[in-house]
């Protein structure tokens, strides 16, 4: 079993108990109607993070590394300094919320990627 997974939770389920306290980051942006657009689309609220993220792929035999942006239950925002070697499918750890989960690219820029948590 892979460090930092447990067989009957997943990493991801721990946040919901970390955005409790916390605005989601679609209602700080100051776009006008932008907020009203993106709350709807949005299943799970987010919130806004600076913490350190790896990226792991190929048998975790290679990393990358990302600063997660904001977090929800069931995915994150990511920079990194290029989207270009980024895999399609891979395992994203952020140690400081003890997360360890595998993840999926939903959308890509040149330097920022939407992922949604796989489980």
């Amino acid at each position: 079993m892979k460090r930092g997974r447990s067989a009957s939770v997943p990493a991801c389920a721990r946040i919901p108990q970390m955005m409790e306290h916390t605005r989601p980051a679609h209602r700080c942006v100051g776009i006008p109607g932008w907020n009203t657009q993106m709350q709807d689309q949005r299943r799970h609220p987010r919130i806004r993070t600076f913490f350190g993220g790896v990226i792991t792929f190929n048998k975790r035999c290679s990393t990358i590394n990302c600063t997660v942006r904001n977090l929800s239950e069931t995915g994150a925002r990511l920079h990194l300094a290029d989207t270009g070697t980024l895999p399609n499918t891979f395992d994203l750890i952020i140690r400081a919320r003890d997360i360890d989960t595998p993840a999926r690219v939903v959308w890509r820029s040149d330097t920022e990627a939407g992922v949604t948590f796989e489980s």
